[in-house]
């Protein structure tokens, strides 16, 4: 008992600056120079390039990326997957072979570091810095369709849990609820 106190009182001295191991996450990072090197990749891209242009000045293969389903193509398109297409049925079915000629694939490109450390005797605070982007590209008959989407951007911010946020049952007996 007197060992847990003072093992208390001591994390809690040391709560704002008790440094935790942290981390970083690294997604499709090698290969390129820097991050401004794949950006300026993805601005040199062009309508009406090439599937196998793109995917070399992105230095990537077709296997290093997510390929798109219909509804997310949709979402880059016309900004939601839900989109219906009204008119005849002709104008629909036309709309319908029009997206099946449609193919799409995205990327991400992470590069984040993770900083830990005690804020109170029970909360640990987290810094985490660096840039998180995911490319959006879409396709028709092998050739870009439109501009490639790049969302995200720098990441610079804390988050906050508690010791208690990580312990619940699917943790503790290994198993989800």
């Amino acid at each position: 008992m007197a060992f847990a106190v003072l093992l208390s009182l001591a994390l809690y001295g040391c709560a704002g600056s008790l440094p935790v191991p942290g981390g970083d996450e690294q997604v499709n990072s090698k290969g390129y120079d820097s991050q401004e090197d794949f950006i300026s990749r993805v601005n040199g891209l062009q309508i009406g390039m090439s599937e196998s242009l793109v995917l070399t000045m992105l230095k990537k293969n077709e296997s290093d990326l997510i390929r798109l389903s219909r509804p997310e193509i949709m979402t880059a398109l016309y900004g939601g997957g839900n989109s219906g297409f009204n008119g005849t049925y002709e104008e629909q079915e036309r709309a319908r072979a029009f997206l099946q000629t449609l193919s799409g694939f995205k990327m991400s490109y992470v590069s984040t570091e993770k900083d830990h450390g005690f804020s109170s005797l029970i909360r640990m605070k987290t810094h985490e810095s660096g840039y998180n982007y995911v490319l959006t590209l879409v396709f028709q008959n092998g050739r870009l369709f439109d501009k490639p989407v790049l969302s995200g951007g720098l990441v610079d911010g804390y988050s906050s849990k508690t010791v208690f946020d990580y312990l619940n049952p699917g943790n503790i007996f290994g198993t989800r609820f």
